[in-house]
């Protein structure tokens, strides 16, 4: 009996060294640390979670929380927002306070960052100056609106609209994890709050090929940023759990370097088909913006025509490792392509530049959201995917405006059909939707919440 007792203990002890005190997260991608309102990545983002805090949040079921907020109240005219504030200090020991809102919510509205829209409402988003004053007592806050605005609350709990110190340094944050050490290949956080069997989250960067080594010498916790066929899974013990979130690949053509006639030839003459079944090993693709179950899904068909493209233009391949080098090959097929394989952030700052036509790469939302990629083909916002449109303006606007999820629905396939006819961007086909994690992590119930917007203190161990 003894003898028994003492290996159940050293066994317990074991695990929690291996997996209670220090979680070990590989990325594909170099590794950046950036203000949530800068996040481009889903790998970006998932960091930045683990360091900032919104001032409200939604849990798994859709529950809407305060999170940086004690209490609020709203006036009878519903035009005044009264926030009392947490007693919260960053992690270099920076007050929070009413002014950082207020500065925070500023940056957002007068650098148009995606979604800045939502914020219209708020009195002075005209001028970027919303009215956001200090209240009577130093906690408390007050917001002032130009007209009434219902969702509000909900609309705070963006985590694009992250409290950042006065500096705006997103290395120092208001979360429950600290850095420690950061580098482009590790990325060493600290847990700071209370009643987490995680201490640390260790963030490595690693290929697909090391990610899976490690995972099999339990020196990697989690696959959730790579895509994996069934040949890379066959001999890894694991568990896994089904996504249920936005997630497209997409070919996107810069309009401000490509004349809409020349985009239609590009789409049309390349061989998708046979790129992705040979890359992805899948056998049928749909051309449709989102998955199945996701409002706004419809199939588009793409006629497939041989034209003849004399120029040749740039296309960015985005480094994710992810069978990049495949899609290179392929691609290097075709006489009218100058092929290349970029980090994310770089070819994005290209292709602002005008310095790269095309980019295949994928968009994933960072919510369970079906407005999330309708954002990016709207003129004024940071990432522009799309090409000057007044209809998709109009249509994003009663998009937001409209509760009534039949009218989304409608307003959201006539939208995408819209971006189709000026060919910026061909969706090509939605990966499998599945995270494989460590077996000794209990099943992982994410709800509507994305798996990047969840922070590793959240899970349980066997």
């Amino acid at each position: 009996m003894k003898y028994k007792i003492s290996i159940i203990f050293i066994f317990s002890f074991v695990n929690y060294l291996a997996y209670g005190s220090t979680y070990i997260r590989p990325m594909p991608s170099e590794l950046r640390i950036v203000a949530p309102a800068d996040a481009r990545t889903v790998y970006d983002a998932n960091i930045s979670y683990h360091i900032h805090e919104s001032l409200f949040k939604q849990d798994k079921f859709s529950r809407i929380y305060s999170n940086l907020i004690k209490d609020f109240n709203v006036s009878k005219d519903m035009l005044t927002y009264t926030l009392i504030l947490k007693d919260k200090k960053f992690h270099n020991g920076e007050q929070f306070n009413c002014s950082l809102i207020k500065s925070n919510l500023d940056h957002f509205v007068k650098n148009k960052i995606v979604g800045y829209k939502s914020l219209k409402n708020i009195a002075g988003f005209k001028t970027s100056k919303l009215n956001i004053k200090n209240g009577k007592a130093g906690n408390i806050c007050e917001i002032k609106l130009s007209t009434p605005e219902p969702e509000l609350i909900k609309k705070l709990t963006s985590f694009k609209l992250s409290i950042l110190d006065k500096e705006r340094n997103p290395q120092n944050g208001l979360g429950l994890f600290k850095v420690k050490k950061s580098t482009k290949n590790k990325i060493e956080l600290e847990f700071i709050g209370k009643n987490s069997e995680i201490k640390n989250l260790n963030i490595v960067k690693a290929n697909k090929k090391r990610a899976m080594e490690l995972f099999k010498k339990n020196k990697a916790h989690d696959l959730f940023f790579y895509k994996l066929v069934d040949s890379d899974i066959s001999d890894l013990k694991f568990k896994s759990t089904k996504m249920d979130f936005p997630k497209t690949y997409f070919s996107f053509l810069n309009y401000k370097t490509i004349k809409k006639k020349e985009r239609r030839k590009i789409i049309e003459s390349i061989d998708w088909n046979k790129l992705v079944s040979k890359c992805y090993e899948l056998k049928n693709i749909n051309h449709s913006y989102l998955p199945k179950n996701f409002l706004g899904h419809q199939k588009n068909l793409l006629k497939q025509i041989k034209h003849k493209v004399s120029k040749k233009y740039r296309l960015d391949i985005h480094q994710t490792d992810q069978n990049e080098k495949c899609v290179k090959k392929e691609l290097e097929g075709y006489s009218f392509l100058k092929v290349r394989i970029l980090p994310i952030e770089k070819s994005f700052n290209d292709w602002v530049n005008g310095k790269t036509d095309i980019m295949f790469t994928f968009l994933e939302s960072d919510a369970n959201s079906d407005i999330d990629f309708a954002s990016a083909f709207v003129e004024n916002n940071s990432l522009f995917l799309g090409a000057p449109n007044i209809k998709l303006n109009e249509h994003f606007t009663k998009i937001q405006k409209t509760t009534d999820l039949i009218k989304r629905d409608t307003l959201l396939k006539s939208f995408y059909s819209l971006v189709f006819k000026d060919y910026v961007a061909l969706p090509l086909f939605h990966p499998s939707e599945k995270l494989y994690y460590n077996k000794l992590i209990k099943n992982i119930e994410l709800g509507v919440n994305s798996y990047i917007m969840t922070t590793v203190n959240e899970f349980e161990f066997e």
